[in-house]
């Protein structure tokens, strides 16, 4: 058996007739599985870490509320949906920094129609890094 300086099994080797050959039964694929899952998921949780690291909150009551956590200053777009899927821009505007714990970025007037209101962050996160962030929430009829 081969094996790697981790004492994994990397395959099984043979010579016959002054041949070499190597193959991975299921035993050796299953002690390469349990050495790379872990790595794996430590990547996986990094990767949506970094893609998941701006938050914003939507909320809808006699007006719109948007807040966001971890981001900088940015651009922020609030639009409305109808039911046909149709988008109504409600506003752009420039946003305050949004420490770790979050603040307010827009307030903006209830739209009088439409089902859905969507907010789309572009800028920096706290970090300077590039980062697009989105938050929805659907318009309570009373």
């Amino acid at each position: 058996m081969l094996r790697n300086a981790a004492e994994v099994c990397l395959a099984r080797y043979a010579v016959e007739a002054g041949v070499l050959t190597f193959t991975t039964d299921d035993a050796c694929m299953l002690e390469q599985i349990t050495a790379i899952l872990p790595e794996v998921a430590a990547f996986e949780t990094g990767l949506l870490e970094f893609l998941l690291r701006g938050e914003l909150t939507v909320t809808i009551a006699d007006g719109i509320t948007v807040a966001g956590a971890g981001l900088a200053m940015g651009e922020l777009t609030v639009v409305v949906e109808d039911t046909r899927g149709v988008r109504t821009v409600l506003g752009t505007m420039a946003t305050p920094a949004a420490g770790a714990t979050g603040a307010t970025l827009a307030t903006l007037a209830r739209p009088t129609a439409g089902v859905t209101v969507y907010a789309v962050y572009r800028g920096t996160d706290a970090a300077g890094e590039p980062i697009v962030a989105v938050g929805a929430a659907p318009i309570p009829h009373e």
